[in-house]
């Protein structure tokens, strides 16, 4: 990012007013599509459009409250929006469409320079040790926490050092406190209230359980090992990205029509967020890379931004679901 675009980027939060933001970015549906549309964005506003539009929008969070909070997100949103929009703009029909050293590059630019992270994250490598996360809505798929669950005994079985946490998938926080699903107790009951209610459960917050080094190999130090922990995580992250590249490059060679192209792409992206979040293969800023993941592929297939009304709710949806989330205009 140049020098005049960082002086530009202080201007915006030295304004402090959620007015100029709503006004910018209020009519959305009105503009072009395609990266013409995100072209016509000023620079220094991206971040507002790609980290939480609806945090600026509906909450009235300005630029300077959000940068409060983590010092140094604004410029690292600018500056890693203007690499994707860069690489997009220069795209051609032999460039891999994404992997895992671009996921990876892509926190390294969101959180390098931010203050207040998790300790020992590193930005753009992937994590040694063991991590959870907690979704903040109020309410998730029943069938969403399933797949969850089912899709980390599955990593679990195929790979021998990320078994820390077996047997502890995730915790329900109701009324009466946090309630783990040992034993699958938990499982069971969401499946038979599948049964009975249909798909969602309401008003809970599930916290949950990322794999882990297993507790069985330790080091010199007695913990367990995060080195092993970490290559095996790494190994099934990229073949995570080498099958989502497959399809991606297909979909770009496809003569899909805009829609078309559209539902393809939410198909794609409504299977691989809720696992990339569940993974959460760096430590920390996994939500914001897979939010700019979301974006520049969107750019990448030539479709406008969606703005995600609450960007937490991909974190354990079933896909069907994800696709209802978007509040996408199509002119």
């Amino acid at each position: 990012m140049s020098v005049q675009d960082e002086k530009k980027v202080s201007e915006v939060l030295e304004k402090d007013d959620y007015q100029v933001n709503s006004q910018i970015l209020g009519n959305i549906h009105k503009l072009p599509m395609g990266v013409r549309y995100i072209w016509q964005i000023p620079r220094p506003y991206l971040f507002l459009l790609f980290a939480d539009p609806c945090q600026i929008l509906v909450d009235k969070v300005s630029p300077k409250k959000y940068e409060s909070k983590e010092p140094g997100c604004v410029l690292a949103w600018c500056t890693a929006m203007r690499f994707c929009l860069q690489r997009v703009h220069n795209k051609n029909e032999f460039t891999r469409v994404i992997s895992l050293s671009d996921y990876m590059y892509f926190n390294d630019l969101l959180t390098r320079n931010v203050d207040r992270l998790l300790t020992g994250h590193k930005p753009g490598t992937v994590r040694s040790s063991a991590v959870f996360f907690e979704s903040q809505i109020k309410h998730h798929t029943d069938m969403g926490i399933v797949e969850a669950i089912e899709y980390k005994k599955k990593c679990e079985k195929q790979y021998q050092h990320c078994r820390g946490t077996a047997g502890e998938s995730f915790k329900i926080l109701r009324e009466d406190g946090f309630v783990s699903d040992s034993d699958n107790r938990l499982l069971n009951g969401i499946k038979n209230y599948s049964v009975r209610s249909g798909f969602t459960i309401e008003d809970k917050s599930v916290e949950f359980h990322c794999l882990a080094p297993s507790s069985r190999e330790k080091d010199k130090s007695g913990r367990p090992c995060g080195v092993l922990f970490k290559n095996e995580l790494g190994k099934l992250a990229e073949h995570f990205f080498e099958k989502m590249n497959k399809k991606l490059v297909t979909l770009c060679k496809s003569k899909k029509d805009e829609e078309a192209r559209l539902d393809a792409l939410l198909d794609i992206l409504s299977k691989a967020i809720p696992r990339l979040q569940q993974l959460h293969i760096p430590m920390d800023g996994t939500g914001r890379t897979n939010l700019l993941l979301i974006h520049y592929l969107l750019a990448y297939c030539d479709l406008p931004p969606v703005v995600l009304m609450d960007p937490n709710a991909t974190s354990i949806l079933h896909k069907k679901r994800c696709k209802k989330i978007p509040d996408y205009h199509l002119t």
